[in-house]
């Protein structure tokens, strides 16, 4: 299922497994406190779980997302789901296109299975741009795919296309949209609230529609959980005046 939501600005977050298993992960507080449209880009399975002492179960063994039962996700309509990886020491441009589709379809079998909607956009992880999968992605009724927010812009797409990339914050290629990823909400930590109004407002200048990203491990912190909280109001109040 796909749930077609573009609003003016995107707002996702990377490397979610534990908020899946954890019914007590600051992140699923976060998400109740912003109420704006968001994606979850999740591993299909974690090793380190069973280290883990956060977590309310111990566990002895590597899990995956078959191993999840808690739907407390599902009910919200403005939370959507897409693929990010095997796991965070396999990004997908380290394994062949075949290896990426086995993965993903993994992953998407655990959304059908838990009820949780697709998204239309993704980010894979380490920014792996994964232009083989287009035909893939389309079928999977995703259109874009999110790049790296450092200055290198693309890692594999042709430099011809930075040019693009650089001016609009997109660019097409090879059947697939690519579109720059704008701000971290760690790497805003210590930013006065003036110098990251100014940041957002140069984006919506300059670009197609910003889009900020976290990871789930980042919201342990209660200080990206505040500053993702201001830039997300500050975003969403912008919207209602467009």
């Amino acid at each position: 299922m796909v749930i077609d939501v573009h609003p003016n600005f995107h707002f996702s977050i990377d490397d979610v497994f534990k908020s899946l298993i954890d019914a007590s992960h600051p992140m699923i507080e976060f998400l109740d406190e912003i109420d704006y449209p968001v994606d979850l880009y999740c591993f299909y399975q974690e090793e380190d779980l069973r280290r883990d002492n956060k977590l309310p179960v111990t566990y002895h063994a590597p899990i995956n997302l078959s191993h999840v039962s808690n739907n407390y996700f599902k009910d919200n309509s403005y939370i959507k789901f897409g693929v990010h990886g095997l796991d965070k020491n396999t990004p997908p441009h380290s394994q062949s296109p075949d290896e990426q589709k086995k993965t993903f379809d993994k992953i998407y079998s655990e959304f059908d299975r838990l009820g949780f909607p697709y998204s239309k956009q993704v980010r894979l992880h380490e920014f792996s741009e994964s232009y083989e999968l287009a035909n893939y992605f389309n079928v999977k009724g995703v259109d874009r795919l999110f790049t790296t927010d450092k200055d290198a812009l693309l890692w594999r797409i042709p430099d011809n296309f930075k040019l693009m990339m650089n001016r609009h914050g997109y660019c097409d290629y090879n059947g697939i949209k690519f579109v720059q990823t704008n701000i971290r909400l760690e790497n805003l930590i210590g930013e006065s609230e003036d110098k990251i109004k100014s940041m957002l407002d140069n984006i919506y200048a300059t670009k197609e529609y910003p889009t900020i990203m976290t990871h789930e491990y980042e919201l342990y912190r209660p200080d990206v959980r505040e500053v993702g909280k201001f830039v997300i109001k500050y975003l969403n109040d912008m919207e209602k005046l467009v």
